[in-house]
């Protein structure tokens, strides 16, 4: 290599890492960002499957005297990224002559690709050193076969074994890769030297296996010392395979693959790659055209990567075509990216091959960089993180919102990696508590067997555990929206600030916040480019924002928030279905429709937001579109909630077979919500099925023994099969459990009057009505008690507040008109008969009662 090619290797290193550090992010990033600085900081472990590698580089990065620790970890994908360039530049200085101009066309190339829009975009970012990284191994590993291709020196096969460990043990988009170059190494070694094809086999594949073996090892080893953040605690090798192999997530997309929907990604894929402003794309075939004419064999090897880490990805994933889909896959492209720039540079050195016209060259190279300035140009304005600490100010509003040593609950990957960062690694509001649903970035308070349980028991003990805790706190407990605990039946929640307090009862005093305290200023600093992620952050901020002045009373302020939501969040399906949900709640359920239609236009695939048309339609009373839509929902995801939502529907049609179907089917999904045998328990007495409504309750009881209503409607169903002391034990531990309860105190008085215990009787209806005034049912028992013991004036007392709370009903009236004749005062009972044919002129009993008095 010359002296000006040996410069050009400095430079195309020290230029990209200069303009990745002028545009780098100064902190932490939206997703994931806030997980993977934590872990490196500490050597801990983040999120399936490990990346072991890359956090043991991060730690690395960590350690420099450079600002705070996020920069630091963010220079780990610069340094990669701009070794990913070297590289790169060292594969065209083999295809290209020493001289310069021919070096700096190779130069220029490799420059083009450090600023194309994915690669730019991941290298500012501490998640994103995940890409560079697995790219310049990638890259790596081709250079070296390439060089085995024009050498024949079959020693670097050991450091192309190397990297391949150390590829698996970053990324696993590196498994097939590594199948793919193995094989290839396979072919190169039987085409060089056939005598020495064992050993060399033997020698790659236990080099390979120990750098993999061992770099995974960091994962126990680490764990065992109990990191602050230890994701999945993989210190024992069930947990450990668990970790490596993401059995926490579904890898593959479960949707229907279909050529229609394959071909709307292939176009998805085509406008990713032209989103990447790299006009060397355009030499593609002419690239492809001349490495054919080099080296064919090596051409499959490359054209096969490409298909893998393009369409074989889009495959495999089966990824939709909104935004925050086509957001989280792109990175994974990169490979693919880099793949097309390569054929795009070869084609580039073909063509300037075959201009023998000086000027013509210089014109090329001219042409060149005038793609790379216009690269830069394109790309420099939405790649530029410089001014981007959205996600440090994000998080640091949701620390203010706290009141001292309180407690939060957070759950997405926004609230939870960001705090985790700043109260782990800034030390920010180390009062506060913070638990996370998963129990696998900030303490594990749900048990160590928590992440092995299935569904079903899974759910229970995050309800439990967390609702327990509430119970007993003796601070204020706060959550996020999309938190396990926001979304709970039965939990009462009210905004404050940015979060929502996690009441105990209803009454519980709230604070007050003023939104004012909260830093904005960059939410509404245009100046610097706000991606997906970014906007999603800041929509869900304000929507927060318009929760709490509605409940506030700040109708004014809140649309005003409500609309920047959904304003910024337009792309984004959790945004509008929260909006929806948001109006659903308000009562405002057109205005819920266009919301929770929006986020199934986004995502056709959003299960909640279908369950919730569901629920506009059921509450619109438009049984049909409800069942089509909650049927919907099911189909993508037949969770518990779903199903139950469909069975209060098929209730309320009076389809009750149906409604114990679907119940019965939520309850092979989760048979510990105990809400659910509650419910089928009633549908069951709906249906006079006494026996089974029993043997519901008493399930239910199992789960949940404090259930005052659970033993109220035990009560109930004793009392139909006529087991009156059952009935009464039922009654009477529903009230020793919730003494407030109106209905609990009037089954037990009925059960009395049925054993002609008329003391008890007169007594549990005189609560019942005491706890509720308006309870006509509660009225007209304690008449007939009144009756049954000739107190006439108090049935009286009894059916005349039954006329004051329902004065059109002809019954209470002729019941009035009873008690008065029975006393003897027939001008007053005629009066209220009389009142009865006012109401129903066709009324025979009233019409008898005057005719027989008179």
């Amino acid at each position: 290599m010359s002296i000006s090619q040996r410069l050009i290797v400095l430079l195309s290193f020290i230029i990209p890492l200069s303009i990745y550090l002028l545009t780098i992010c100064p902190t932490v990033y939206v997703g994931d960002s806030g997980e993977i600085i934590t872990a490196a900081y500490y050597l801990g472990i983040p999120h399936p499957p490990g990346y072991p590698l890359y956090t043991m580089l991060g730690k690395l990065f960590s350690t420099l005297p450079l600002s705070n620790i996020a920069y630091r970890v963010n220079l780990t994908s610069a340094f990669f990224a701009s070794a990913t360039i070297v590289v790169l530049f060292l594969i065209f200085s083999t295809l290209v002559t020493s001289s310069i101009l021919f070096t700096l066309v190779a130069f220029f190339a490799s420059l083009i690709f450090a600023f194309s829009f994915s690669f730019w975009n991941q290298s500012l970012i501490a998640k994103g050193g995940i890409y560079t990284l697995n790219a310049f191994i990638m890259l790596s590993i081709l250079y070296l076969i390439w060089k085995i291709e024009i050498t024949r020196d079959l020693k670097k096969i050991y450091p192309i074994a190397i990297l391949c460990g150390l590829g698996l043990a970053n990324h696993q988009t590196m498994i097939p890769l590594t199948l793919l170059f193995s094989l290839y190494l396979l072919y190169l070694i039987h085409k060089i030297n056939k005598n020495i094809f064992f050993p060399c086999l033997f020698s790659f594949f236990t080099l390979l296996t120990l750098v993999t073996f061992l770099t995974y090892m960091y994962l126990p080893i680490r764990s065992l010392s109990n990191p602050p953040i230890d994701w999945g605690n993989p210190e024992n090798i069930p947990n450990l395979i668990r970790h490596i192999t993401r059995q926490q997530y579904q890898i593959v997309e479960k949707g229907q693959r279909t050529l229609s929907h394959f071909i709307s990604q292939t176009g998805g894929y085509i406008k990713a790659v032209i989103k990447q402003v790299n006009l060397l794309y355009l030499f593609f075939p002419v690239g492809i055209y001349f490495l054919f004419k080099l080296k064919k064999v090596f051409l499959i090897l490359v054209l096969i990567i490409f298909c893998l880490t393009s369409f074989g990805f889009a495959l495999f994933t089966n990824y939709l075509l909104n935004s925050h889909d086509l957001y989280i896959v792109d990175p994974f492209f990169i490979p693919s990216y880099l793949i097309l720039s390569i054929f795009g540079s070869l084609g580039i050195f073909f063509i300037f091959n075959k201009l023998n016209d000086i000027k013509a060259r210089y014109a090329l190279t001219f042409i060149l960089l005038l793609f790379l300035v216009l690269t830069l140009k394109f790309n420099y304005f939405k790649n530029d993180k410089s001014k981007n600490k959205i996600a440090y100010v994000y998080g640091i509003n949701i620390l203010k919102t706290v009141s001292p040593n309180g407690i939060i609950f957070v759950a997405g990957d926004n609230a939870t990696f960001i705090n985790a960062y700043l109260q782990k690694v800034e030390m920010k509001r180390p009062d506060i508590t913070i638990y996370d649903d998963t129990g696998n970035v900030f303490e594990n308070i749900y048990g160590k067997d928590f992440h092995r349980l299935e569904f079903a028991d899974y759910h229970k003990r995050l309800n439990d555990v967390q609702w327990n805790l509430i119970q007993t706190s003796k601070v204020p407990v706060y959550c996020v929206t999309g938190s396990n605990i926001y979304n709970v039946p039965g939990v009462n929640t009210r905004p404050v600030g940015m979060l929502f307090r996690v009441l105990k009862n209803q009454n519980e005093e709230v604070e007050k916040f003023d939104v004012n305290n909260y830093d904005t200023k960059l939410f509404e600093d245009n100046s610097f480019y706000k991606d997906f992620l970014t906007r999603e952050v800041i929509s869900l901020f304000y929507f927060s924002l318009g929760e709490y002045c509605f409940e506030n009373k700040d109708i004014k302020q809140s649309e005003f928030f409500y609309h920047k939501a959904e304003e910024i969040g337009f792309d984004i399906e959790t945004v509008q279905n929260n909006l929806g949900i948001s109006f659903i709640k308000k009562g405002f359920l057109d205005t819920a429709i266009k919301y929770c239609n929006k986020a199934v236009e986004i995502n056709p695939k959003f299960a909640d937001a279908f369950n919730n048309l569901g629920i506009i339609y059921y509450k619109k009373g438009l049984f049909n579109d409800a069942i089509k839509y909650y049927l919907k929902a099911i189909e993508i995801s037949p969770i518990d909630t779903y199903f139950y939502n469909l069975g209060a529907l098929y209730r309320q049609a009076n389809l009750t077979d149906d409604a114990i179907k679907v119940y019965e089917r939520a309850l092979t999904i989760n048979p510990y919500i105990p809400k659910a045998y509650y419910i089928v328990g009633n549908v069951f007495l709906d249906k006079n099925e006494v026996d089974k409504a029993i043997e519901s309750y008493k399930k239910g009881l199992q789960i949940e023994p404090n259930s005052y209503e659970m033993y109220t409607n035990l009560g109930v169903a004793y009392d139909k099969k006529g087991l009156y002391d059952e009935a009464i034990v039922s009654f009477k531990k529903a009230l020793s459990i919730n003494p407030n309860v109106s209905e609990t105190h009037y089954g037990l008085a009925t059960v009395y009057f049925r054993q002609k215990d008329y003391e008890n009787a007169i007594k549990e209806y005189e609560v019942a009505l005491k706890l509720n005034p308006k309870f006509v049912e509660a009225w007209n028992s304690l008449g007939v008690v009144m009756s049954s013991i000739g107190n006439f004036d108090g049935v009286i007392t009894c059916y005349k507040n039954v006329t004051l709370l329902k004065p059109f009903d002809v019954e209470a009236w002729n019941n009035l008109g009873i008690a008065y004749g029975t006393k003897g005062d027939f001008k007053n009972a005629i009066k209220a008969w009389e009142k009865a044919l006012e109401i129903d002129p066709n009324y025979i009993n009233a019409k008898l009662n005057i005719q027989k008095f008179k």
